[in-house]
């Protein structure tokens, strides 16, 4: 009953605030973005990191100016008047005031955000006690163009797994982490919301399935979208590690949910 007032609820103050004096003044372009972040934002777990407490061991804490710029974006405030270019490295691209840019930026955040979505799985990983590692060696994933953890730039021999989960059956899976953005510089007039992480879901098992399964792995793809909606089989293994969590860390059932999901959702956002 409560699920079913509150998705009336949302429904009703999400036509009020579409039909408002505000948005109808915006381009037809940036009222699509409106329409998927308000789509994507309610979907089950990816606003799971605002129930999260501030936990510095668990790299859960966001400075003021970190949590009032995603507020902003989320909220489709304005974050800056007139025009400005993107001071990340390796990109110079001109800015929107709503930041969307942020979500789709092509500099350094594009692997800051990936490397924090992928140390979170990991430590979650080793405490339901799979011993993770990361950046392990598998030879079967391809060249690599990408930035490693202390790596300088260049291209390596072969593609590291983002994590490799040594006690997780007999053929240990090799899994590979996508953070991509539901929001584009051209919205389609449909919008699905979770149809990009489910896109690069399908793409990573495309590409790499084949070669883990032939190199004796299986191999999991992980794919989110910044604005924290899960891929079918990202949301099937964070439930599995939370069942693992119950029986090795003794935790109730939704505490372990709780924890898992909020915890993969807060590094997605601080990443943002």
């Amino acid at each position: 009953t409560q699920t079913s007032l509150a998705k009336l609820f949302y429904q009703r103050r999400s036509s009020e605030l579409l039909s408002s004096d505000y948005i109808l003044s915006q381009p037809p372009e940036l009222q699509r973005r409106f329409l998927a972040i308000l789509q994507s934002v309610k979907q089950c777990h990816a606003s799971a990191y605002l129930f999260a407490l501030p936990n510095l061991r668990l790299n859960e804490v966001m400075s003021a100016q970190e949590f009032r710029c995603d507020m902003a974006l989320r909220l489709l405030i304005p974050q800056f008047s007139g025009s400005r270019l993107c001071s990340r490295p390796l990109c110079t691209r001109p800015m929107d005031s709503f930041g969307y840019h942020a979500l789709c930026c092509t500099g350094s955040s594009m692997n800051r955000r990936h490397d924090l979505v992928a140390d979170a799985l990991s430590a979650i990983a080793y405490d339901a006690r799979l011993q993770p590692r990361r950046d392990a060696p598998v030879y079967c994933l391809g060249p690599s163009w990408r930035h490693r953890h202390g790596a300088g730039p260049g291209i390596t021999a072969f593609r590291l797994a983002d994590i490799f989960l040594h006690f997780d059956g007999p053929r240990p899976p090799c899994v590979d982490i996508t953070v991509v953005s539901p929001v584009l510089s051209a919205m389609p007039t449909q919008f699905r919301p979770g149809a990009a992480a489910l896109r690069a879901e399908e793409a990573k098992y495309c590409k790499h399935l084949a070669a883990c399964n032939a190199a004796g792995f299986r191999f999991r793809a992980f794919a989110v979208d910044a604005l924290g909606v899960l891929a079918p089989d990202a949301s099937a293994l964070l439930t599995r590690l939370a069942h693992l969590l119950e029986s090795t860390q003794g935790l109730p059932s939704y505490l372990a949910r709780q924890l898992v999901f909020r915890r993969l959702s807060f590094a997605v956002h601080l990443g943002v």
